[in-house]
């Protein structure tokens, strides 16, 4: 029997043809939200200290909102709502790759009403001393509430779309009560980073990235030997394990056998999980 490439599988196929008929329709359109009271609650909540968030970075933003260093805004589409907290001046948020996934992930339908609170902090993800673990604040960027995908929270800029993805799994009933935390991200990380190649391929992640599976393939396989031999990443003990590590073996169990085979890509200076495609520095 002919074995198959990761790019023939019919996950992969089927992945792509989602993309294709999500390209075909119109753009969703924004419009400007008013902050309420909730939402100004919501804010400051989830800008509350973290054991994920150990670098502070929401908070950060929080005391740039008391001190006018940062601001806050909302629009909203047909099929969700983007709360932005930034420093920056000018609008940096990708509009129509996000309302482009909501409508995806069946935002705007009876009962299902999706938000995102992003916190964009402009921190990249950073390694830490070689033979350091590597912890929630060298890789983290997001929760959600399982089943609830109105409480979606990004707080980097860096790689936020995927993060998006990662937690929109979460939020619309994807995991299993069966399985632990470690096996649960592992598989969730699995999925968004192939969701985010076919979308990416589609240019519907920013522009057109050719054999985007592929080079996240690569990515992945440098990012996991690097983490192997500079910081004894071995397995669910130990915590990126199951955003690198157990990833990859969930890849290879959903049908990507051959994901081991694929050329590491060159060293990366960044913890990002996906492979940056160009747009504002690789941000998204």
């Amino acid at each position: 029997m002919t074995s198959l490439t990761p790019r023939e599988y019919p996950l992969w196929r089927t992945l792509e043809a989602a993309a294709a008929a999500e390209a075909a329709k119109s753009t969703p359109r924004w419009r400007p939200s008013p902050l309420t009271a909730v939402d100004w609650r919501w804010i400051r909540r989830e800008g509350a200290a973290s054991p994920f968030d150990r670098a502070n970075l929401r908070a950060g933003l929080l005391e740039g909102l008391a001190d006018g260093k940062a601001r806050a805004y909302a629009r909203v589409c047909e099929y969700g709502r983007v709360i932005v907290v930034t420093k920056a001046r000018t609008d940096q948020v990708p509009w129509e790759s996000w309302g482009r996934i909501f409508r995806m992930f069946g935002g705007g339908g009876a009962g299902k009403p999706m938000q995102m609170l992003w916190f964009a902090a402009q921190d990249r993800r950073t390694w830490p001393a070689r033979g350091k673990p590597v912890g929630p604040e060298n890789v983290n960027g997001g929760y959600c509430q399982v089943c609830r995908p109105n409480t979606v929270v990004v707080y980097r800029a860096e790689d936020a779309t995927r993060v998006l993805v990662h937690e929109l799994l979460h939020g619309c009933c994807t995991d299993s009560p069966a399985d632990p935390v470690e096996i649960v991200e592992a598989k969730t990380e699995a999925w968004a980073e192939i969701i985010l190649a076919s979308l990416r391929e589609a240019g519907l992640a920013g522009p057109v990235m050719s054999h985007a599976l592929e080079q996240q393939l690569a990515w992945s396989a440098a990012q996991n030997a690097r983490l192997v031999a500079d910081h004894r990443v071995r397995g669910p003990t130990d915590y990126a394990w199951r955003y690198t590590l157990g990833k990859t073996a969930a890849l290879e169990a959903m049908g990507f056998a051959q994901m081991g085979a694929v050329k590491a890509a060159a060293p990366h200076a960044t913890l990002r999980l996906t492979p940056p495609n160009g747009v504002r520095e690789g941000w998204f």
